[in-house]
């Protein structure tokens, strides 16, 4: 018994030391770290395309599995919300690349205002609203606990490029907060003079 517990702790010495060295273990013993969903709604306008490529880069360096619904509806939202709650692994994580405005967001099956969205949003922990002039909507959400929204009408590309660094540093273990500071720093300047984090 003394022999085996000290294999175990020289396993446990050796697995410490190659972390500390940055080298990646594959510990049959551990469990893999189950991959966090980032589900990602992008509208029918190919130009809000962009958004998806730069989430694409957030989930080849971090723990976060893009899951797209293009076009997306408000009923594929809603589905896959459900479908997800029902299985027990609730979307946590929310990007939605659509047009919109201070009446709501512009999906492939008509309009979804605030009300809609806070009815369906429970159990998302962060959300982006990458379209225009959202910043009122986001405010109706009170049901998520972090909403990144726009004031004004805003670049695809910069949008894309601000999204892109806010998903990326929540990949690499950010609070919204933190990250949404680390993506103000990386994103075009003008991005940070009408983007909002609502808390």
């Amino acid at each position: 018994m003394l022999v085996e517990k000290q294999n175990e702790i020289d396993q446990l010495r050796e697995r410490i030391r190659q972390l500390e060295r940055g080298a990646i273990v594959d510990n049959p013993n551990t469990p893999t770290e189950r991959r966090r969903v980032l589900l990602v709604g992008i509208g029918d306008d190919a130009m809000l395309q962009e958004d998806l490529a730069q989430l694409r880069r957030v989930q080849a360096t971090t723990n976060i599995r893009i899951s797209r619904l293009l076009p997306v509806s408000k009923a594929s939202l809603e589905r896959t919300i459900e479908r997800h709650r029902a299985a027990g692994t609730p979307v946590k994580l929310l990007h939605l690349a659509v047009h919109s405005g201070p009446d709501g967001l512009q999906f492939s099956d008509g309009v979804a205002d605030g009300m809609w969205l806070s009815q369906h949003l429970s159990g998302v922990e962060i959300a982006v609203l990458a379209g225009c002039s959202n910043d009122t909507v986001a405010d109706m959400l009170r049901v998520v606990p972090a909403v990144v929204s726009m004031r004004e009408e805003v670049n695809n590309h910069d949008a894309a490029m601000f999204a892109g660094a806010f998903w990326l540093a929540v990949g690499q273990g950010m609070d919204a907060s933190e990250a949404f500071e680390r993506a103000l720093q990386r994103a075009p300047a003008v991005v940070g003079e009408f983007v909002e984090l609502h808390l």
